[in-house]
This record gives C-alpha cells, sequence and structure tokens, in this order.
C-alpha cells in the first residue's frame, strides 16, 4: 500500500501577509464558517486533510500558502489498532468489524476536512435474531469534540481524524483570551480576528473607584453621582463665600469660583465617560444651545452597562446621595446669605471690581490725575447699592474727600436729594446721585463725568 500524507497548519501567518486579509482570504477561498476559523487560526498545529497522495498533498499546502498561511505535508502517523471487545457469549454471532474512513476526495473548491461525517454504524436486520453487541464497560471512551463521535480513548478522531486533545486545548485558550479581552485584563498585546480586532488595554485608563471627592479626571460618573457632585460643587462654592463675607476676605470667593469651575469640568468629563465618550465634549459647554443639549444629555441619557475604556460602570450614587448633597448646599447656602448680610459692603465692592473691572474701564478717568484739597463732593447713595460702591472705590483710590448720604435711612438727605431734583425738573432718579462743586450730577453718572467736574492742582 503506497504511502499517504496529510497537510497540517502551523497556526502562522506568512511573513509579509496581513492577518486579517490571510484569514478573509481564507474563508472565501474554502468557505469555511466562523468556528473552523477560530480552529484553524488557534496557533495549534491542526490537521485539515488527511489520507493524501503526495502530490495532492504538496497541491493542497501550496495552496494554502499562496494565501499566506503556513502550511505543511507530512507522512501519516501509524495508527495502532483498536482491540476487539471479547464477545459476551460464546454463542453470539461476530459483528463485522466497522470499515475504516475512504480517503477523502481532492476538494479544491470544497471545505477542507475538518469535520468529515462519522460512519453509521450499520442497522441492525428486521427479523433477525442476532442482539446488538454490548459495549465493554471497561474499555474507557470518548467523545469527539469536533463530530461528537464516541469512540475507546484515543488522540485521533477515528471518524474525521481531528486531534481531539489539541482541538479541546485551543477551544478553551480561546475561551479564555475572549473573556480576558472583554474584561480589559489581558497582559499584553494581542492580534484577534473577527470583530474583536482591538486587543483591550492591559488596565483601564481610569480609576477602578472613582471618588466624588477629588479633582482627577479618571474614572466614570453615572447619573446620580453626577448630580449628586453638582450639589456638591454648589455647597463648596457658598460656604466659600460665606467665609469671605465673614471674615473679609474676598479672595476666598474668588477661589471658591475657580474651583466650582474646575470641579464642574471634571464631573461633566466623568458623567460623558460613563456615556462611552470621551471628555473633552464637556468643552461644548461654551457653545450656545449646544450646552443646553449637552446639560439635557448629562442628566439623562443612560450610561454603559459594562466596562468600557474608562472602567468599571459605577456602582455608587443613588437617591439618598443626591437628596443629601442637596441638603448640604441648601445649608450652605443659608450660611453664604447670612456671610453676606453681615457684611453686604464687602461683597458688593467685590463684586464690583471683578464685574466691573475691564468692562468700564473705558469710563474711567483721572487715574493719574493729582485733585485739589478744595473740591467739594457730596454722594446720595442707599445700602446695598453696587453702583454706589463702585463709585467709592473710585473716589478712595483717588484720595478724595466726600460726604456719603444714605437716602433710605436718612430722611433729612432723602428731602433734600428730592428738593435738589426738582429743582433740575427731574422726577425719579437712579442712584448714586453726586453734587460735585455745586453741579448735580443724576441718574448715576460715571467716574468721567464726575472727574470733568473736579479741580485739579
Amino acid at each position: 500500500m503506497s504511502q499517504l500524507f496529510r497537510v497540517v497548519l502551523t497556526g502562522n501567518v506568512l511573513a509579509g501577509h496581513d492577518p486579517a486579509t490571510v484569514r478573509e482570504h481564507i474563508a472565501q477561498t474554502f468557505r469555511l464558517d466562523a468556528s473552523q476559523l477560530d480552529v484553524v487560526f488557534s496557533g495549534r498545529r491542526v490537521a485539515v486533510r488527511r489520507n493524501a497522495t503526495q502530490a495532492e498533498a504538496d497541491a493542497l499546502t501550496q495552496r494554502i500558502m499562496a494565501l499566506g498561511l503556513s502550511a505543511e505535508s507530512e507522512p501519516m502517523p501509524e495508527v495502532a489498532a483498536v482491540p476487539a471487545a471479547a464477545p459476551v457469549a460464546p454463542i453470539v454471532t461476530p459483528v463485522p468489524a466497522k470499515p475504516a474512513p475512504a480517503p477523502a476526495p481532492d476538494a479544491s473548491d470544497e471545505l477542507f476536512s475538518l469535520a468529515a461525517p462519522a460512519t453509521p454504524a450499520p442497522a441492525q436486520t428486521a427479523g433477525s435474531d442476532t442482539p446488538p453487541a454490548a459495549p465493554d464497560a471497561s474499555v474507557e471512551t470518548v467523545t469527539c469534540p469536533q463530530c461528537a463521535e464516541v469512540q475507546p480513548k484515543r488522540t485521533l478522531c477515528r471518524a474525521c481524524g481531528i486531534d481531539m486533545p489539541r482541538l479541546r486545548a485551543a477551544r478553551a485558550e480561546a475561551s479564555r483570551d475572549a473573556n480576558e479581552t472583554r474584561l480589559g485584563i489581558n497582559n499584553g498585546p494581542k492580534t484577534t480576528f473577527g470583530p474583536a480586532t482591538v486587543a483591550a488595554p492591559n488596565r483601564y485608563v481610569g480609576s477602578e473607584d472613582t471618588s466624588m471627592l477629588g479633582l482627577g479626571f479618571a474614572g466614570r460618573f453615572n447619573r446620580s453621582m453626577y448630580l449628586a457632585s453638582a450639589f456638591l460643587s454648589t455647597a463648596l462654592m457658598w460656604v466659600l463665600i460665606g467665609i469671605a463675607a465673614f471674615s473679609g476676605q474676598m479672595w476666598l470667593a474668588v477661589v471658591g469660583f475657580v474651583l466650582g469651575m474646575i470641579y464642574g469640568l471634571r464631573c461633566m468629563a466623568l458623567r460623558l465617560h460613563d456615556m462611552g465618550r470621551t471628555g473633552w465634549m464637556s468643552l461644548l459647554m461654551i457653545v450656545p444651545v449646544v450646552n443646553f443639549i449637552l446639560a439635557v444629555m448629562l442628566l439623562f441619557v443612560r450610561g454603559v452597562d459594562d466596562d468600557n475604556v474608562h472602567g468599571p460602570a459605577p456602582e455608587g450614587g443613588g437617591a439618598k446621595l443626591v437628596w443629601f448633597w442637596i441638603a448640604m448646599s441648601a445649608l450652605a447656602g443659608g450660611f453664604a446669605s447670612k456671610g453676606i448680610a453681615s457684611n453686604p459692603a464687602a461683597v458688593l465692592a467685590m463684586a464690583s471690581q471683578y464685574r466691573l473691572h475691564g468692562a468700564h474701564r473705558d469710563e474711567q478717568a483721572g487715574d493719574d490725575a493729582n485733585y485739589a484739597a478744595d473740591n467739594v463732593v457730596v454722594m446720595y447713595s442707599i445700602k446695598g447699592c453696587e453702583d454706589c460702591a463702585k463709585m467709592r472705590g473710585w473716589l478712595d483710590a483717588n484720595g478724595l474727600q466726600y460726604t456719603d448720604y444714605s437716602v433710605d435711612t436718612d430722611s433729612r438727605a432723602a428731602d433734600e436729594l428730592s428738593n435738589k431734583v426738582a429743582a433740575k425738573g427731574g422726577a425719579n432718579v437712579r442712584l448714586p446721585v453726586m453734587e460735585v462743586n455745586g453741579e448735580l450730577l443724576m441718574d448715576n453718572p460715571s467716574t468721567a463725568a464726575v472727574h470733568a467736574h473736579l479741580r485739579e492742582e
């Protein structure tokens, strides 16, 4: 009998070939499904053609290598014959031995011999008195993972010829790799085929346990954590504003605003991470109309249930956390209100300094002027007036002496102002009203207008 050969795949892609392209060409040429492709590209040696002549084996090997996949032909190994089971009774008619599988034809355009059908067992003839042979319980059996053939324990399947232990190991490793890729815990780069063509990172980009208290931009916030963090940020700003008002150190209020802005950007970035998007989208909050749409998305769009590159799905949050920080924000607001009420002048001066700085710089004049000491300046103001606080700041900065009448607490000053305004033909005016060297300047005059009526040395 002439020597027969088999074609074996090594599982390696030849140099100079793209693995994804090779996989696609192999699938199209031999019409393989996904499970068969997983076996072919499992990285193990897999026999795909058996009982072929040397010419047939060499031709198939060259055809596979032309597609970019490593293959080789080798003589068929010797397979020890399976000993026949002992007869159960001396009178039983011997059952014909199961015929060996015939050599597979040259399937040039057909599927490899990966799943050749098993030879069916001969059916029992109707009316025959010969019972079927009972299986020998002393012989250990094995089921082929490819064709499900039950047979005495061996390495190569007697029906389809597959290497059963290697196929089981390849499938177990493929399943383990798939689980590690899904969980993002593989220890290095790995090339895979099919839908998941990119290996998972060594670890998450973000933290596994993202805390609400922090300034880091790594991790994820679900909807309740995002809402709670928004009230936490508000509470922080109110507390610092209150401390600034009570102490007179208004720079603390500026620190509160800056920290609140940074923390707000962090919360938006982490919420976008939970939605599977980049945190840089938080910069869209500066775009009109778009910022409203983004704010609605951050509050109502559900996050990704599974893990993503920013970390595992957050488990914190909940209604109790949201209500807690709402209460804290309300308490902080009350604290800030008491501080502002206790020192309104300092708060108004701070607000005017930062809000009006630059915006009204073109109205201010005389910053370098040297005013005469005999200038007579009278101001009529009201408690809590921002424009009045601004005018006081300008007068103080230029070393001007002035008399300030609060018309809401001084009835005599209020009557005096009313008479002066009526004499000028006015009725209702906007405070402050300035009287500079006998000239009445009504309706919140600019610093430039006041400067024009002052005498310089």
